[in-house]
């Protein structure tokens, strides 16, 4: 074992499963821990740079700790940090983005469905799909 019990490496695989990590090597040698972001660049504990050629995955595509992506977070965090768009219900940032994204999709497409990731994007297309052939007979 390479760190300590009670380090945050410790605490780290005490109580997190990883994705797609040999768990009996992760226990023994521990984890890679990011502690900050900067652009295209990760920062481990002891200030080594990496870059994040995968966009984290996810959600970092804009790259990490942008100033006007940290203000606009900011900003919508002290007015209203969420709120759903279930039954009727909307919010400002929902309605314009939406209005944006189908002032620059293809003529025709004229509606927008917000999804948190891929996973429940496709899974929803497949839905509009059997929607619309039971609605069409």
């Amino acid at each position: 074992m390479s760190y300590h019990p009670d380090s945050l490496a410790g605490k780290d695989v005490s109580y997190t499963i990883h994705p797609f990590t040999n768990l009996a090597l992760h226990e023994e040698k521990g984890p890679l821990i990011m502690s900050r972001g900067e652009g295209v660049y990760l920062y481990d504990e002891q200030g080594k740079r990496y870059l994040e050629g995968v966009a984290g995955l996810w959600c970092t595509g804009l790259g990490f700790s942008e100033p006007r992506l940290v203000e606009a977070a900011h900003r919508q965090m002290q007015t209203l940090p969420y709120s759903h768009t279930f039954a009727h219900r909307s919010t400002p940032p929902v309605i314009e983005l939406a209005e944006r994204l189908v002032g620059l999709a293809p003529a025709g497409l004229s509606k927008v469905f917000f999804m948190n990731s891929g996973s429940e994007a496709n899974d929803t297309a497949i839905k509009f799909v059997w929607y619309y052939h039971n609605a069409i007979g």
